[in-house]
């Protein structure tokens, strides 16, 4: 093998400029593949841009279709053109594609770099352009931006399920950027202080799972925070009276977080509060009124004690899986109410005003033999859940405004009794 190199490397002519072309020629099992891929693991380092194609004959076939992409990025980076102002970048898995840590150096106005494939980056990456507008990179695979990274003309960032730990050290001129997106980066533990990002409107963090705080929110423009399945983290920062324009806030599956900041009553655009699944939950903010908020989710939050009386103005409360046991006389006078969710309990009979105003009921791993009979006197249900009740066996007729049903595990339940539900 080494005598085969030691023929293969003077003939390549490394510092030469022009294109060189050598064949190993012979017929099938003598090595051919293991000779190019071990010539090709030497040299590579070599060149800005590598890549290895062991099937050639298959993926020639190929080139005039996805590939063309994978090509002009060959060529345009060998280039370092200063007029390429975009790429998008599209290539198959599977296939090797190693780029220097250089590659973009040479391309001073690019402006949008859009990029979904498992590009190898093996020796880290020097630079990216200042002038970026666009930065979209599925499955980025390094664990940090570039240190003298400049997003100073970015406006919008998704790099959704990187290996990003962190993005960069200290604060950065970010008075362009109005969309990041570092959706199922799962290895994200911080983020950098986003203070100067004063035009930002949506930040998606969704299944960030190693993410333990935030910094605190920037401007007055953001509108829409995910966060929804960031389990490590602990708390919430405050929101400042700047916060005034944020509308949806999704905390689903913020399994560790037990409190909200009484400066969520700051929030008075906030329409949409998402917190099912937070199992940790046990206290909401009170004395508060978020005069626009029409949505709130608490499903699942099994810690949570108390109603939420944090806005009169809610059109769907869904209080499923909470351990809320007490509902205000108030709630009569909420006057947009429309949905109401909320699980079974013994004392729920004695609370008419809520019976006034449920809409779906659920029954989950109670020891009921039947279902009791005031269930069917509440005139707005709509609709009925009950699942894990091992010992149920009749099931009544409800009301006539019951449009979905749903029952499952219910093992005692009678084959008569089921045919009636449906």
């Amino acid at each position: 093998m080494g005598a085969h190199l030691e023929k293969i490397e003077p003939l390549l002519c490394l510092g030469s400029d022009e294109v060189r072309m050598i064949g190993i020629w012979g017929p099938p099992g003598i090595g051919k593949t293991t000779i190019a891929r071990v010539a090709y693991n030497q040299l590579s380092n070599s060149f800005q841009l590598s890549v290895f194609m062991d099937d050639l004959k298959s993926n020639s076939s190929r080139l005039c279709s996805d590939d063309y992409s994978a090509n002009f990025l060959l060529v345009a980076l060998f280039q370092g053109s200063k007029s390429v102002i975009g790429i998008k970048f599209c290539y198959r898995e599977g296939e090797e594609l190693n780029i220097s840590e250089k590659a973009f150096e040479g391309m001073s106005n690019l402006q949008f770099l859009d990029v979904y494939s498992s590009l190898q980056l093996t020796r880290g990456l020097n630079y990216l352009p200042h002038k970026l507008r666009l930065l979209e990179w599925s499955h980025f695979p390094l664990t940090c931006f570039p240190c003298n990274v400049n997003f100073e003309f970015l406006v919008e960032l998704n790099m959704d399920h990187s290996k990003l730990e962190k993005l960069w050290e200290g604060i950065k001129p970010l008075r362009s950027l109005k969309w990041m997106d570092l959706s199922n980066s799962v290895n994200l533990k911080e983020l950098p202080d986003l203070s100067t990002a004063t035009n930002l409107e949506k930040l998606n963090l969704r299944d960030c799972s190693s993410l333990i705080k935030l910094p605190s929110l920037p401007g007055n423009s953001l509108e829409k925070l995910h966060m929804g399945g960031c389990s490590s983290l602990l708390d919430f920062p405050s929101f400042s009276g700047n916060v005034v324009n944020l509308r949806e806030l999704n905390l689903i599956n913020c399994s560790n977080l037990v409190e909200l900041p009484l400066s969520l009553g700051n929030l008075q655009k906030l329409q949409i509060l998402i917190l099912n699944g937070c199992s940790k939950l046990e206290v909401l903010p009170t004395n508060i009124n978020l005069e626009h908020l029409v949505e709130l989710n608490l499903c699942d939050c099994s810690m949570l004690k108390c109603f939420p009386e944090i806005s009169t103005n809610i059109r769907n409360l869904n209080l499923r899986g909470t351990a809320i046991e007490q509902v205000p006389p108030s709630i009569r006078s909420w006057p947009h109410l429309e949905g109401l969710q909320m699980s079974y309990f013994e004392n729920l009979k004695d609370l008419p005003h809520a019976l006034e105003r449920i809409t779906y009921l659920c029954l989950v791993d109670t020891d009921i033999q039947e279902v009791p009979p005031w269930v069917k006197k509440i005139s707005r249900l709509r609709g009925f859940l009950l699942n894990g009740c091992q010992k149920l066996v009749s099931f009544p007729q409800l009301s006539d405004s019951i449009t979905y049903i749903y029952v499952s595990d219910c093992e005692s339940l009678d084959q008569e009794a089921g045919d009636n539900i449906i």
